[in-house]
């Protein structure tokens, strides 16, 4: 995908550049797991020089586990980003709570690079047409950095419910979870899968 425009303070933005990014998602199967990866990249155009470089990789896998007792899916999500000349104040990533790093408060950590790696055992208890019960044990490990990576860890398990005779068939998600290094017990209720 690639997109570039144009914000102007005609159209009520508060500063006139242009901004240009793109995205490359390639998808695929590798020996029974599924495998999907994304990079991106984006910027603005300002005063002669490009501002707020945002670049992105990321790659997920899940596969079942037919050996394993209720058939689990290992889901696994690895997620880097960093943020070049950031020209605003606030122009930060954050991590922790429901951004990457459950078992810690949300926005616990934050700077301009961030790194998040997750792996999820989510079995099916009980599977029905009107719902689906499900559970899941992970694992989080992830910073935020400028210079020096700090790294976090936690663990936690969760509940989830699946709707399928609800439209778009949501799943509502239910987490308990502790940080390794400080962290308290923090419980996080959502709509869909953490990743």
């Amino acid at each position: 995908t690639v997109r570039a425009g144009l914000s102007s303070r005609t159209f009520g933005s508060d500063q006139a550049y242009r901004f240009a990014a793109l995205r490359l998602s390639p998808r695929f199967g590798l020996g029974g797991w599924l495998v999907f990866t994304s990079l991106e990249a984006s910027s603005r155009w300002h005063a002669g020089r490009y501002e707020n470089l945002h670049t992105s990789s990321s790659l997920r896998l899940f596969g079942r586990q037919p050996g394993l007792p209720w058939a689990p899916t290992i889901a696994i999500r690895l997620r880097y980003d960093a943020l070049r000349r950031p020209e605003e104040t606030g122009s930060q990533f954050l991590i922790g709570g429901d951004s990457g790093l459950r078992g810690y408060p949300a926005r616990r950590f934050d700077e301009v690079r961030r790194i998040v790696a997750n792996m999820e055992l989510r079995p099916v208890f009980y599977r029905r047409t009107d719902g689906v019960l499900g559970g899941v044990l992970f694992a989080d490990v992830g910073g935020a950095w400028k210079s020096d990576p700090a790294i976090h860890g936690s663990i936690g398990v969760g509940l989830r419910l699946g709707l399928p005779r609800v439209y778009d068939t949501p799943v509502v998600r239910l987490d308990l979870a502790r940080g390794l290094a400080g962290g308290i017990w923090q419980v996080s209720f959502g709509l869909g899968q953490y990743f």
